[in-house]
């Protein structure tokens, strides 16, 4: 009978946990929006641990939000507490509530960490699972770096940016990786596109730098005399790459950016005409089968900043040292209203 009763009791505690748990399941999960208010009204009040306190709570009570724990996840990360953040997204995989963001904290949690060959794992898990999601592209992109796979790493950078054109990391990730592999053009005009999405900061000065030294190291010309000219030009690899063979238009920037003798300096004016000269040397988009990201995506791009006449105001904002000038401010604005095509990522 005592062996019945304790199975009967034991029944009833798990019908009761079991009705415990429903019932909280069963609340409305608070929404992101009201998460963000409740969590600023906790660090308000005591700062960070309070915040941390709050949204520990928060998951104990809704342990099915995907928000509350990236939330969280991201607190720990932002603290340097990896281990706890990658528990928190653990936890969250075992309950099957995972998604791109999570994954995505997940990355930088093990990236950061140390722990590589988890990254790439976790990148290549969310690009699969999340192909819309140009975050996971980027994440993917950067372990591939990190495994000398910058073919690979190429392709994700293009998608995560065709996915949202206004990635600037992406973009600076990209232009570095093109001028890494020697391909000038395309490096050219990506270093250009990212300052229209982030003209200012820290990481857009060291792309300026990068920019000017690119043109100062592999494209050179001097006039010895009046009349000798020697032309000093790296193209990167023999023959076309992979988005179509830019040679010419390669050499169009030697003439026009370069610096020399009687024009050291790469001043708006000879950046305008470069722009210029290197848009009429491109390849036919046709004559590249499976596609260029350059000529499909990044050209038709400055063509059109070129018809709208807003050629010297994209200079200005390459080119600028203080305060945009009315040029780069309507280069700016009119940027944002560009319409890139859409692209769905494979």
């Amino acid at each position: 009978m005592r062996i019945r009763n304790g199975i009967v009791e034991t029944l009833a505690v798990i019908l009761f946990l079991c009705l415990q748990s429903g019932s909280a399941q069963d609340r409305p999960m608070t929404a992101e929006a009201d998460l963000v208010k409740e969590l600023e009204l906790a660090v308000a009040k005591g700062g960070y641990e309070e915040g941390v306190a709050m949204l520990k709570q928060k998951v104990e009570a809704e342990p099915l939000n995907p928000a509350a724990r990236f939330f969280l996840a991201t607190a720990y990360q932002a603290k340097g507490a990896n281990s706890a953040c990658i528990e928190e997204v653990r936890a969250a995989e075992r309950l099957e509530i995972i998604d791109d963001r999570l994954l995505g904290i997940l990355w930088m949690c093990l990236y950061e960490s140390g722990r590589e060959p988890e990254a790439l794992k976790t990148a290549a898990q969310a690009v699969a699972r999340f192909p819309g999601s140009g975050e996971s592209h980027r994440w993917y992109g950067v372990s591939l770096l990190d495994e000398n796979k910058d073919a690979e790493a190429t392709s994700h950078f293009q998608k995560a940016i065709a996915i949202d054109p206004g990635d600037s990391a992406s973009l600076y990730m990209l232009a570095q990786l093109y001028r890494s592999r020697g391909y000038v053009v395309p490096s050219f005009l990506t270093y250009l596109r990212f300052f229209t999405v982030e003209p200012e900061g820290n990481r857009a000065n060291k792309a300026r730098a990068q920019l000017l030294e690119m043109l100062k190291s592999e494209l050179l010309i001097h006039f010895e005399d009046e009349t000798k000219v020697v032309l000093q030009l790296s193209v990167g690899p023999d023959g076309p790459i992979d988005e179509g063979d830019f040679r010419e238009a390669q050499k169009r920037i030697a003439v026009y950016a370069a610096p020399n003798s009687r024009s050291p300096d790469l001043t708006p004016s000879k950046l305008e005409k470069t722009l210029q000269e290197v848009l009429k040397a491109l390849p036919d988009k046709g004559s590249v089968p499976e596609g260029s990201f350059i000529l499909h995506v990044t050209a038709p791009f400055f063509a059109a900043a070129q018809d709208a006449g807003l050629s010297r105001g994209l200079a200005d904002l390459v080119l600028m040292s203080g305060e945009p000038t009315a040029g780069a401010v309507d280069f700016l604005k009119w940027s944002t209203e560009y319409k890139w095509p859409s692209r769905k990522a494979e």
